[in-house]
């Protein structure tokens, strides 16, 4: 991964993830009071289901082939766990968007005139980006014996470069999560549409 790592903190997904706190942030981020508890609690479950993916994806990518003499079998296991978390993101973002919609639902009826505010305004700083670190992932499928037509053909390492971007934002995100009330209700609101529908 390059040095620009994951937000203007300057550090790594990796580290960013190893560092406690996301997942105690969540209820207090969304513990509006004017919300009610079925509502807070479906859209913490969510999050929390999507951070654990976006950290297994992340993880997975990072240390994929290990350091272990890399071959085929290195290869089709890590794209078998691929597919899986795959799967298993997906199914979480549904259920992201649905308590997502829930909860922004319940925080319009709560502030009147949130609508009326503009939504372009989310609570984490900057996001630097995400850059895998290390050797590209056409590389390593390469070292596993995938030839580079198969490599190129499959497209995967472009796709895999916008998912894992996508998801290390949502750990930075979720690490930055400050309690409920210490940004505005129209801050809270346009993040999480951003990450929901981003997802």
């Amino acid at each position: 991964m390059g040095t620009a790592g994951m937000g203007s903190t300057g550090r790594h997904p990796v580290a960013v993830m190893e560092a406690p706190g996301w997942d105690t942030r969540l209820y207090d981020g969304l513990n509006v009071r004017r919300i009610a508890p079925e509502a807070r609690d479906a859209l913490a479950r969510a999050l929390g289901a999507v951070g654990l993916e976006a950290e297994f994806l992340l993880l997975l990518v990072e240390t994929f082939p290990g350091a272990a003499q890399a071959d085929r079998r290195h290869g089709d296991l890590f794209l078998g766990r691929l597919t899986g978390a795959l799967g298993r993101l997906v199914e979480a973002a549904e259920t992201l968007e649905v308590a997502t919609q829930g909860y922004l639902t319940a925080l319009e009826a709560a502030y009147p005139t949130l609508r009326d505010l503009p939504r372009d305004d989310v609570w984490w700083p900057p996001f630097s980006g995400y850059t895998l670190r290390g050797e590209p992932l056409e590389a390593r499928l390469r070292r596993c014996g995938f030839s580079w037509r198969q490599v190129v053909e499959s497209r995967l390492p472009v796709h895999m470069e916008a998912i894992l971007e996508q998801l290390a934002l949502t750990v930075y995100a979720l690490c930055t999560l400050p309690p409920a009330g210490v940004q505005p209700a129209a801050t809270l609101y346009s993040g999480l549409y951003e990450l929901s529908s981003a997802l």
